[in-house]
């Protein structure tokens, strides 16, 4: 049901995929987690309304990126299918060269190849595009904080609610509490690409094994034989939708 070379491509470019992921990305995450943790516990510490200013303005930044999560998954999913579909293509002329050379037929693979390619190249820049938007937003969002902070803080202070060196701690509360949020979206928009290969490599895991055929062989009697052989009504399909040979 599969071709050699998409089969390869999960257990190379998916694994692969998903090995770089978690290296890179599962320290910074738990890293940025226990950071976010500790400096939230600290800003409610020091004062609630300042907390929840930064906190509030913050969440924004968490919308704005599963929105792009949920737009930029498709692309992710589509980008490891074109590109297992690529190297299936280029594993089958390369073990088929000669076939392709006596047919004359190597400018049809390489139309076929640019089609692939395209298709790749397609998928690729757009789940790049949309997880790339998340950086510049979350940096955006920890610019955004920090301003919230410096205002409220100062109507705070007008009001000789907080004093001016809490307006200064939260400055820095603002600055460390976007550092993990960024990072976070950051770790996200990798994890994507991980998601996308680990749906490909179970596909392969989940597959059912083949029965056990070593009982299901018959022989010919040898003195039963009569050495004519008739072929009729043969078919032979791969599955429904790949129709090798009909009624042959």
């Amino acid at each position: 049901n599969n071709a050699y070379g998409d089969i390869l491509s999960r257990i190379t470019n998916d694994v692969d995929t998903i090995a770089s992921s978690f290296n890179n990305s599962l320290s910074t995450l738990v890293t940025s987690i226990v950071m976010l943790v500790g400096i939230t516990f600290m800003m409610f510490k020091t004062n609630y309304i300042m907390a929840l200013t930064a906190i509030l303005s913050s969440i924004i930044g968490f919308v704005f990126i599963f929105i792009v999560m949920g737009k930029s998954q498709k692309y992710f999913d589509l980008r490891q299918k074109e590109l297992g579909r690529l190297n299936g293509h280029i594993e089958e002329i390369y073990s088929g060269v000669n076939v392709v050379k006596s047919y004359n037929a190597i400018e049809s693979v390489r139309n076929e190849f640019n089609k692939y390619n395209k298709n790749v190249y397609v998928a690729n820049k757009k789940s790049e595009f949309l997880s790339g938007m998340m950086h510049p937003f979350m940096e955006f969002i920890g610019n955004f904080g920090y301003l919230s902070v410096c205002i409220v803080g100062a109507i705070l202070t007008k009001n000789n609610i907080i004093t001016f060196g809490t307006i200064i701690a939260f400055i820095t509360y603002a600055r460390l509490f976007s550092n993990p949020l960024r990072q976070i979206g950051q770790v996200m928009a990798s994890m994507q690409g991980a998601a996308s290969a680990s749906e490909r490599v179970f596909e392969i895991l989940d597959v059912e094994e083949l029965s056990d055929g070593s009982k299901s062989n018959k022989y010919l009697d040898n003195k039963e034989v009569k050495g004519n052989i008739e072929l009729k009504n043969v078919s032979f399909y791969y599955n429904e939708e790949k129709e090798i040979i009909k009624d042959f």
